[in-house]
């Protein structure tokens, strides 16, 4: 520093001897004063630090012995090693290819879980889920559908504005899978109950709905810091299907609406899923999120929830929706689904079954009127006839993939009205 202020001022005053001395004076008393107040600062640091250290003392009880503080600090230390660990495991293969930690499967028995998935948004994934729901639950199965977006689209098509009242931010009545992540990764001894709720098909009572809220996004997110952090002895990616699983024995079939990213809610899902629908639109943004599921990148989440697994993973299956109702639209979207599925089978490393549905949904007006509710007859777009027909047939090919026998018309539920 006294170097940079004498070249400074030798260029400055360059002849005069008696000034260059005194500059260099000043120099050197400028510099001093500058290495004091750097010592000042340094001191000031260093007396916050003590003042830290001194009240972290205070903290500890006066009966605390040596042998338990010493327990204490090594417990701390074996906590920022295994987070140590899965930073390094994460840097070298993403947090969603960590190896499986702790959770605590049951067996793939009843119900069936059926994920409808895509990685792409926009492609019809709630209304494949509410209406198939409604259609299982018409031919006499007690189903459940369960909204796993933050975004709360399913909760909002399945429940009136009465039900659903303010209740969309952070409420803890609509938010029955985001408390579960909560006593979850807080090893807490009080889980959380199952809550459901009436589908605003009230003459559907076999039909129901667990809603969420944008709370599920802060649980998700602080459960997923929590295991990482070594804080949770449960591994967070399978928190939420474990869960689903525990409180679904009294269902024939569970319809999981999952969000358009990777998520704790899509993994659980993926987890505990028998069957993976996937909807595509007659588009290539569409075509390319389905493809993308199924692409190397995601070849090591497809090894952490399957193939580690003590059970056979999903079936997958594509259904076209949206398309135009011309014949020729439709030959086409079934075309495009077949080839997608069979381009699938072909990419390197994929050993998963994967189908294209033969049934094409249509785009159609009722779709939209039940999902602004402007006509009052249309609960949901399958109260529609055209609706109506689309998802006996889809329902039917769901029966085959899942190898389940349809009940028989004697404890088949009444057909509802339908509105032409």
């Amino acid at each position: 520093m006294g170097e940079f202020f004498e070249s400074v001022f030798r260029e400055l005053l360059p002849e005069d001897n008696i000034q260059r001395a005194l500059v260099l004076c000043l120099t050197l008393l400028g510099t001093l004063f500058w290495r004091h107040l750097s010592l000042v600062g340094k001191h000031h640091r260093l007396e916050r630090c003590f003042d830290k250290l001194r009240n972290s003392l205070k903290d500890i009880p006066k009966e605390t012995n040596q042998e338990e503080l010493i327990k204490s600090v090594q417990d701390s230390l074996a906590r920022l090693h295994r987070f140590q660990n899965r930073i390094n495991a994460a840097n070298n293969q993403g947090i969603w290819r960590v190896p499986r930690g702790r959770h605590d499967p049951l067996p793939k028995t009843k119900p069936r879980i059926i994920a409808v998935a895509n990685l792409k948004g926009g492609v019809g994934k709630t209304t494949v889920t509410a209406n198939l729901g409604a259609r299982l639950a018409e031919q006499g199965y007690r189903v459940a559908v369960v909204d796993l977006d933050w975004q709360q689209s399913l909760t909002r098509l399945c429940l009136t504005q009465q039900q659903v009242g303010g209740k969309l931010d952070y409420d803890g009545e609509l938010t029955p899978i985001a408390s579960a992540l909560d006593a979850y990764a807080t090893d807490s001894v009080d889980k959380p109950r199952w809550s459901e709720m009436e589908t605003r098909r009230s003459d559907q009572p076999e039909f129901k709905v667990v809603p969420t809220s944008l709370r599920l996004g802060l649980e998700e997110d602080t459960a997923l810091l929590r295991w990482f952090g070594g804080e949770s002895q449960y591994d967070a990616r399978f928190l939420v299907g474990d869960w689903i699983r525990r409180n679904t024995a009294d269902y024939d079939f569970v319809i999981l609406d999952c969000p358009p990213r990777v998520t704790l809610s899509l993994t659980g899902g993926l987890s505990i899923a028998d069957l993976v629908i996937l909807p595509v639109t007659p588009d290539q943004l569409s075509m390319d999120g389905a493809r993308f599921f199924f692409s190397p990148a995601m070849h090591s989440l497809h090894r952490i929830l399957w193939e580690q697994a003590t059970f056979e993973p999903p079936k997958f299956a594509i259904v076209a929706n949206r398309c135009g109702s011309h014949k020729t639209h439709v030959d086409q979207a079934r075309t495009a689904v077949k080839k997608l599925a069979n381009d699938i089978k072909g990419i390197r490393g994929i050993k998963l079954e994967v189908e294209g549905a033969q049934t094409v949904f249509k785009e159609l007006i009722a779709y939209s009127k039940a999902a602004t509710a402007l006509d009052s007859k249309l609960s949901l777009a399958i109260d529609s006839s055209d609706v109506h027909s689309q998802y006996s047939s889809f329902s039917g090919e769901v029966m085959d993939w899942l190898a389940v026998s349809p009940i028989s018309p004697d404890h088949s539920r009444k057909t509802i009205q339908l509105v032409q």
